[in-house]
């Protein structure tokens, strides 16, 4: 198989870079892009093919979920990481509505993250 391809969309710098690094640590082929918007993520999605969106639910102008929706009109396979620092019950909800592949709150516990990326990879290699 051939290189993995994973966009982050994160607007905190020091998440993207903690996403990045401790994804750098797999030993897996990969390729990873990081922006820190929606609207960022969405010039991209439509040019080029990923296996993995990992969003952040609540983002200024395009949200995670609304990207969501957007980038699988493009790739119906894209699998699905949501994060979020917000414990409301609506949003939970919102998440499982979503049919993410995973998600997780801040502060993001690495090892659980990488583990969920791993599964992803394992369903689309």
């Amino acid at each position: 198989m051939g290189k993995y391809r994973i966009l982050i969309v994160e607007d905190q710098r020091d998440v993207r870079r903690l996403l990045r690094s401790g994804l750098e640590t797999l030993e897996l082929d990969l390729e990873i892009i990081d922006v820190p918007s929606g609207e960022e993520a969405l010039l991209l999605l439509p040019r080029q093919s990923f296996d993995i969106l990992v969003a952040d639910v609540r983002l200024p102008g395009i949200a995670g979920l609304e990207l969501k929706k957007r980038a699988l009109i493009n790739n119906s396979d894209l699998k699905l990481i949501l994060i979020t620092g917000l414990t409301d019950p609506d949003v939970r909800q919102q998440i499982f509505d979503a049919g993410a592949d995973a998600f997780f709150f801040k502060p993001l516990e690495i090892a659980d993250f990488l583990d969920a990326v791993e599964r992803c990879l394992v369903v689309v290699g």
